[in-house]
């Protein structure tokens, strides 16, 4: 019996120590808790260094006694060249870094991942944690920055057996100095042209923003047939350690040994030229057609037939270009026609035209005789003083602007101011006209043709026409002209008139879209500390075709402090990103509502602003010498009084515990003692109850 009552209180009494132990066990395993309150330095520009500081804030009220972290980067736009581990102490331990960015890093933001092991007053391992740190990286660099910007040659027109000098001038406007750029001129034809001595290629240096020449000895050989050689040129360097090439051709003017021969073979001759009019006046529409033959017994290429003088004082191209390239066989006729025009400046009844035959290098002029009728000698034949004058009332495109790269509907309307005479044959075209801002075309038709035709036009009657339009997507924001011509007819007596094309501008202000995005800002999304600097950043990308200008950011809001409440950014050209980084301190506890606040000015001069909200959690800094400890005290009822919470063990058991051990040493003493006793008096222990 004894036996057992020894086996139960030793049961009891092991519980009783695991689950106190446990309960111990629970309590110390709690590990200290941080959070990453600020990275200062956070940027690199491409091909260099920066260092960059990671502080973390403890978040439980325990903190480490040393704190251990080792940065790392798995993103080969970044490198990290303090591999080392480092150690930090006190309540906000930092830890900083060298890191680098080669010259053929991307701009973006990247991720390095902060590590760290924590440590007790004993030095014993107690936990770990992990940290996202962002990076910026701003790559200045232009690839293709590098340029032929231009070519010399000290002949200006070789031939076989000429020894020239082929000069180039190089730009560099990559952003770095570059060295060793290998300049050669690949796949040149020794049949043509080959060097005069040293090496097929060479190498310079050229600082950034610079230039600098390199130059080929040539010579010429019998192989060049053409009047117009080309020559490649290839230039070769490196940006870190990548390879890129620039190629530029250009052209040598040649005069190969048997082209005069050759030529003396050809001959191509104007044998005849028509007129569709025997009275070419102003504003009259006339064909001219020229015919040629070849007479030799050689078929002639590239051959070009060209009407000179169309200037627009006498004559100009109604349609087409003033030239014509053709091919002709060997004794073949052809016939080549040109739409003209006559101008005001017809002062004669016989006004010449010269028109040029070019082929190889032969160019030879002949003239043609036009039979004309001065506006002098027309107004004698009629009565007809005015011409129906017609005019543009209004015209409406949509909008008090149009958007560059969209379409839109352009609506004119017209009218015939005369009493007297009704307008026939009206033929109306729309085209966009080249502006003095930047020597562009701003506007064309979208999807039809840019032309449209009226039988007639009645007394004092007005018309419209409608066209959709297409604003160019690259055009700078600004007004741009369109040219609307009026051509057509009248009768005055019975007899039919052509009317001098009427030619009215008006002006469309274009505008540039808007595109200025700001991405989701980077901000503390944990709870931070009263007083403590907290971190936010955020990217702006221009992605409208135009720049946007006079950039700010800053932060608004209550219940935080800043030492700068603004940051200029300045311009921001299309397709740049720019960055916004700064710093506040919570002077309260609780949520912070702030607000990035983006102003600028649009390519049209207009203030805008962009406004992006993010809440901030903030509490009251406390440390654990704050926490106050008393000692419980005791009383004889405390074991019946404290009763026991629900799913816990009362107080008073805690206590009984440590007691509880001193009780089983006592019982085994007294037990050991009792049967030593026992032994003596020869009592059998069967016999005995306790």
């Amino acid at each position: 019996m004894k036996n057992k009552v020894l086996i139960i209180i030793i049961t009891l009494v092991y519980a009783l120590g695991c689950m106190s132990v446990t309960a111990f066990a629970d309590t110390a395993a709690t590990v200290p808790a941080y959070t990453m309150v600020s990275v200062s330095g956070g940027a690199v520009n491409a091909g260099s260094s920066s260092m960059i500081s990671v502080t973390l804030l403890p978040t439980t009220a325990t903190a480490a006694s040393r704190i251990t972290g080792k940065i790392s980067s798995s993103n080969p736009n970044v490198t990290v060249e303090s591999y080392f581990e480092q150690d930090a102490y006190g309540a906000m331990p930092t830890f900083s870094f060298m890191i680098s960015s080669p010259l053929t890093a991307v701009d973006g933001t990247y991720e390095l991942e902060l590590t760290t092991n924590m440590y007790d007053d004993a030095g014993a391992y107690i936990g770990s944690g992990s940290y996202t740190v962002p990076v910026r990286v701003v790559n200045n660099i232009n690839t293709g920055g590098l340029t032929f910007a231009s070519y010399t040659t000290d002949f200006e027109i070789v031939s076989p057996g000429d020894e020239f000098m082929l000069m180039f001038t190089l730009k560099n406007n990559t952003g770095v100095n570059l060295e060793d750029v290998k300049v050669s001129l690949p796949g040149l034809s020794e049949a043509k042209f080959v060097f005069d001595g040293g090496f097929t290629y060479k190498t310079i240096d050229i600082a950034n923003g610079e230039t600098a020449a390199v130059a080929f000895d040539l010579i010429v050989c019998d192989g060049i047939t053409s009047v117009r050689e080309t020559i490649s040129a290839l230039a070769e360097y490196s940006v870190g350690d990548k390879e890129y090439s620039v190629t530029s051709d250009v052209i040598i003017s040649c005069r190969p040994k048997d082209i005069e021969a050759e030529n003396s073979e050809l001959d191509l001759t104007m044998i005849d030229y028509t007129v569709s009019s025997n009275r070419i006046r102003p504003d009259r529409v006339f064909t001219l057609t020229v015919t040629l033959n070849n007479s030799s017994d050689k078929d002639i290429e590239k051959a070009r037939l060209s009407v000179l003088n169309l200037d627009g004082t006498k004559f100009a191209v109604n349609e087409g270009l003033t030239y014509s390239d053709f091919s002709i066989a060997a004794g073949e006729t052809k016939k080549i026609s040109f739409e003209l025009i006559g101008c005001d400046g017809i002062s004669s009844t016989r006004e010449v035209l010269p028109v040029e035959i070019s082929y190889g290098s032969v160019n030879s002029v002949v003239y043609c005789t036009l039979s004309c009728k001065p506006e002098e000698n027309a107004q004698q034949d009629t009565t007809e003083v005015f011409a129906p004058n017609i005019i543009i009332t209004e015209y409406d495109f949509g909008g008090e602007h149009v958007v560059a790269g969209t379409k839109f509907p352009l609506t004119i309307t017209f009218e015939n101011t005369s009493n007297e005479a009704v307008i026939e044959n009206l033929k109306i075209t729309i085209n966009g006209a080249s502006s003095s801002i930047d020597g562009g075309i701003a506007f064309s038709a979208a999807n039809s043709a840019n032309s449209f035709f009226f039988e007639k036009l009645d007394l004092k009657a007005t018309d419209s026409v409608t066209l959709e339009m297409l604003a160019k997507a690259d055009a700078t924001p600004n007004s741009y002209p369109v040219d609307i011509s009026f051509s057509y007819e009248y009768t005055v007596n019975g007899k039919r008139y052509q009317a001098s094309t009427v030619r009215e501008t008006i002006n469309i202000p274009l505008q540039q879209e808007d595109r200025l995005v700001i991405n989701e800002p980077y901000y503390p999304n944990y709870v931070v500390y009263v007083g403590e600097p907290c971190y936010v950043s955020a990217s702006l990308v221009n992605m409208g075709k135009s720049g946007v200008y006079n950039v700010t950011a800053s932060l608004r809001g209550e219940g935080f402090d800043m030492q700068e409440s603004s940051y200029y950014i300045g311009n921001i050209e299309s397709g740049r990103e720019e960055y916004y980084d700064a710093e506040f301190y919570p002077n309260m506890a609780g949520e912070i509502n702030c607000e990035l606040v983006v102003t600028y000015e649009d390519a049209n001069g207009n203030q805008k602003e962009k406004v992006i909200p993010f809440t901030v959690s903030a509490q009251e800094m406390y440390f654990e010498e704050d926490v106050m400890w008393e000692e419980p005290i005791y009383d004889d009822g405390m074991m019946a009084e404290a009763p026991a919470d629900e799913g816990k063990l009362p107080s008073w058991i805690w206590y009984a515990v440590g007691g509880g051990v001193g009780l089983v040493v006592i019982v085994v003493i007294i037990i050991i003692v009792s049967k030593r006793k026992k032994a003596k008096l020869g009592v059998d222990e069967d016999d005995e109850d306790i």
